[in-house]
């Protein structure tokens, strides 16, 4: 998945990539503001994050909420932090981007070691759960 090829191809949901800080002030600039440019007006974003179903991924048993585009906060298999409204998505072996509108902030870990859990895993979580305890110090 590291090849040329594959990341010359165009796969739906599945052939993003970038680097943790491209991928955070992509989701910054869209809950938000980042260098002065945002992605999206207010009633752009609550169109976007509106749920549209809310399903069991049957390959892997993981709930998801899903919305336009995006898959919202769903802590028991993609954990965005503590506010419902995050939205995003997660990759390979534990690495995720998403945005929280609420606090205006845009997230990205890309993990060096996968891991096979079906969530984002234990690091992704201590390294969340961190900025969160940061901003409210």
């Amino acid at each position: 998945m590291n090849s040329p090829k594959w990341r010359e191809v165009e796969i739906a949901s599945g052939s993003g990539h970038g680097n943790a800080r491209g991928v955070a002030r992509i989701y910054g600039a869209t809950v938000g503001e980042v260098d002065g440019i945002s992605l999206m007006s207010p009633a752009q974003l609550e169109r976007m994050i509106t749920e549209q179903h809310n399903q069991t991924e049957l390959l892997q048993e993981r709930p998801y909420h899903q919305a336009l585009g995006v898959i919202l906060n769903t802590p028991e298999a993609v954990y965005m932090g503590p506010n419902p409204r995050s939205f995003g998505h997660h990759g390979l072996g534990g690495s995720i981007g998403f945005g929280d509108p609420d606090a205006k902030m845009g997230f990205s870990y890309c993990c060096n070691q996968m891991h096979a859990v079906g969530t984002n895993g234990p690091r992704a979580r201590r390294l969340i759960d961190a900025v969160y305890e940061a901003l409210h110090r």
